[in-house]
């Protein structure tokens, strides 16, 4: 009898003994290991995930784009690492989808029109004040239509002359400031410049 229970009390303490060994792995799971923030991107990945947004709808580096053309390109930047502070103002900075330029710069004649103005350094500025004034896109149509008429552009932008010329139809009605720019935003090429100054806003404001 006396073995039966020394037995006992012998399985017993095997058994609170393992227990006690194996009952860690059970009793508090482990913390899980929290998952770490995406890694702020280089320069060099931004421009490189724009460059791909924009090859990837067909869209050329000359090319005038309107808001609906850039606002999914931030969510992209976000799904990389950047979420841009101030993507609605840059998004405003851009003309307006259904805006006259856009829809006839997409197809035709107008699109090689628009790729021979942008080579030069404020055409799309020019051609967004043309197209503002009365009877102004008809005259782009105009333009558009003849031979050559993107020197037209090419004057008013690369010689005094255009500038004088631009200078007289400030004075015309909706005309002023003709040879100004218009602080908007039309192509990918200028979108580049203008992340980068939000990019070294979030860069000197990081902790």
């Amino acid at each position: 009898m006396h073995r039966t229970r020394a037995r006992q009390l012998t399985w017993i303490a095997s058994g609170i003994a393992l227990l006690a060994a194996v009952s860690p792995a059970f009793s508090a799971p482990t913390k899980p290991t929290p998952l770490s923030p995406k890694k702020f991107p280089t320069f060099l990945e931004v421009e490189a995930v724009t460059r791909k947004y924009f090859a990837d709808k067909r869209l050329q580096n000359d090319d005038l784009l309107s808001k609906g053309d850039v606002r999914p390109l931030f969510a992209e930047l976000a799904r990389h690492g950047w979420q841009v502070a101030d993507s609605e103002a840059i998004v405003k900075q851009f003309l307006d989808d259904k805006y006259y330029l856009v829809s006839m710069f997409r197809r035709g004649a107008g699109r090689d029109f628009a790729h021979a103005c942008a080579r030069y350094p404020g055409g799309y500025d020019r051609l967004d004040r043309l197209s503002r004034m009365p009877h102004g896109n008809t005259f782009i149509e105009g333009l558009i239509a003849g031979p050559d008429g993107y020197k037209m552009i090419e004057y008013m932008t690369e010689t005094p002359g255009g500038s004088v010329l631009g200078m007289q139809v400030s004075n015309a009605p909706k005309g002023r400031n003709f040879n100004q720019p218009t602080g908007r935003i039309y192509t990918s090429t200028e979108l580049l410049m203008r992340l980068r100054q939000s990019y070294d806003a979030a860069l000197s404001a990081a902790p």
